[in-house]
């Protein structure tokens, strides 16, 4: 399935839809990259999902890549973390570590 912190972001983004679990769902598959969706939401081999980036946000990409992997997250999480932290990636990486550490909150 969904990892848990991109589920509760997801929730989050449409708070007051009819059905928020498919509201959520939809976000979900829209949001994410291909590889971090399950395998039912997965693009089928026939399809072709072309990504337009400029150089900047390709390098944005692969920090928060090995910013995921690091801190044994999703991409996504690493992705909003950077854009929270306006690309700061020292920032970021405090930002993440504490979620870890603190489950989500900040230090005491």
């Amino acid at each position: 399935g969904f990892h848990k912190a991109d589920a509760m972001c997801a929730l989050s983004e449409r708070p007051n839809a009819i059905d928020q679990v498919s509201a959520a769902i939809d976000f979900l598959c829209l949001t994410l990259h291909e590889d971090e969706l399950p395998k039912q939401f997965a693009p089928k081999a026939d399809v072709e999902v072309v990504q337009y980036a400029d150089e900047d946000q390709i390098q944005q990409r692969k920090l928060a890549a090995r910013m995921a992997d690091l801190f044994a997250t999703s991409r996504s999480a690493a992705e909003r973390a950077l854009r929270n932290c306006q690309g700061e990636p020292s920032r970021a990486f405090r930002l993440l570590f504490n979620g870890v550490v603190y489950r989500g909150g900040s230090p005491p």
